[in-house]
């Protein structure tokens, strides 16, 4: 199938499609004598895993591992599971970092002051520099 087809049944852009490329996340496909790409039908499984795993916080510079890991179709392997525990510590801190935010936040829309509000100053250091 040609990359415009990968794209419509994957929900990829054609541009992400030849960027994976490049960075070696999928095989080069063979080329037609017009030079068209032609991708094999195991390549629709690849690039949706590699979506998945994105948007389960991993990054490129890590799919490579974890394309090879999947492509094996075995169990989930340990190193697998060990990734997967990472991540979920990297979302904690996210959410911990989050929620620390928000209440910032909402201590701020709580504030009934009239001019120079102490949370900001206390924030940026100038209370009491005047």
């Amino acid at each position: 199938m040609n990359i415009g087809e990968v794209s419509k049944r994957t929900g990829v852009s054609v541009q992400a499609l030849r960027y994976y490329e490049r960075r070696g996340l999928l095989g080069a496909p063979a080329r037609r004598p017009s030079g068209y790409r032609t991708y094999p039908p195991a390549v629709i499984r690849e690039v949706r895993l590699i979506r998945w795993a994105q948007s389960l916080g991993f990054r490129l510079g890590e799919m490579e591992e974890l394309l090879r890991l999947v492509r094996s179709r075995g169990a989930p392997s340990r190193t697998l599971c060990r990734k997967a525990e990472v991540k979920i510590r990297e979302i904690e801190e996210t959410i911990r970092a989050l929620s620390a935010r928000k209440r910032s936040l909402e201590l701020i829309v709580q504030c009934r002051c009239r001019g120079d509000c102490p949370i900001v100053e206390g924030a940026i250091g100038e209370k009491g520099t005047r």
